[in-house]
């Protein structure tokens, strides 16, 4: 009997307290989580989406904006090495040029301090084109330090089939670029309608279920396009280029599929809230 009355002494002084116990506020507590904590996850999920449209874009502080979320980065230190025989500084060209969902940048690369410099970027489009033949011939017409270098021929270096593979990563890009805005937007609607159920206290809950529902659907086919061109991109590098070697971006998939993970975490809230009857 001792025992049997320690144990409930003891679950007495370690049981959690009953949320909203008092009649007056009884769940209140959890009804403010199930719309606080959606809210906060959205919102995250609005910041990460972002993200991803505005990678490589430049700004007043820096060339580049989260210049290692890459889709799709290209090194030319194996082409320059081919050439330098006859260029001997090798040839005026960027050591790497990357490709972003909105933009393209070129910079080099600096082995003993393994810092990027010299980045130039293009324009942010939301139809932007990663055409690596016109990058390095831009490079190459616009070099004027180098009046006597040897010009290599670009169609041997970059072939037709390496060009045609890009140009269907590029429109398959400006398919995930439509959703990753679709996605803003629609998380942007849904922080707005939170926000308003904070002060009204009501809330639908089959709406906010299809909400999160398409807002998971945007995000997750945005993110397995940037997928499927991060790793197909050095694969047409490797299949058509016998000088250049390119690597997809590992950053850029953690950030998108990080979103779409709370995503689901919003989505299950929201399933969970209506289940126990909480505002969801």
């Amino acid at each position: 009997m001792k025992l049997e009355a320690f144990f409930s002494h003891y679950r007495k002084l370690t049981a959690l307290p009953v949320v909203g116990s008092h009649p007056k506020f009884r769940g209140l507590d959890l009804t403010m989580f199930f719309i606080i904590a959606p809210l906060l996850v959205e919102t995250v999920v609005f910041i990460l989406t972002a993200l991803c449209i505005t990678a490589g874009q430049p700004n007043n502080i820096t060339p580049s904006l989260l210049s290692d979320y890459y889709l799709v980065s290209v090194d030319t230190t194996n082409l320059q090495a081919i050439n330098a025989s006859e260029n001997h500084d090798g040839l005026p060209i960027h050591d790497y040029y990357k490709m972003y969902l909105t933009t393209q940048c070129s910079s080099n690369h600096d082995k003993s301090s393994k810092h990027y410099f010299n980045a130039t970027c293009s324009k942010p489009s939301n139809n932007a084109k990663f055409n690596l033949r016109k990058l390095i011939s831009n490079d190459l017409e616009n070099d004027h330090d180098h009046p006597n270098f040897t010009k290599p021929d670009l169609t041997a270096i970059i072939p037709k089939g390496l060009q045609l593979d890009f140009e269907s990563h590029n429109e398959h890009i400006h398919v995930a670029y439509g959703f990753y805005m679709a996605a803003v937007v629609w998380a942007g609607l849904g922080i707005l309608t939170r926000c308003l159920t904070l002060c009204d206290g009501t809330s639908d809950k089959t709406l906010f279920l299809f909400h999160y529902l398409t807002l998971g659907t945007f995000v997750f086919i945005s993110s397995v396009i940037v997928t499927v061109v991060a790793r197909e991109g050095p694969q047409s590098i490797e299949r058509y280029s016998d000088f250049l070697t390119a690597n997809g971006g590992d950053k850029i998939l953690a950030l998108t599929w990080t979103a779409y993970a709370f995503c689901i975490v919003n989505t299950l809230l929201c399933i969970t809230g209506s289940f126990l009857g909480y505002v969801g």
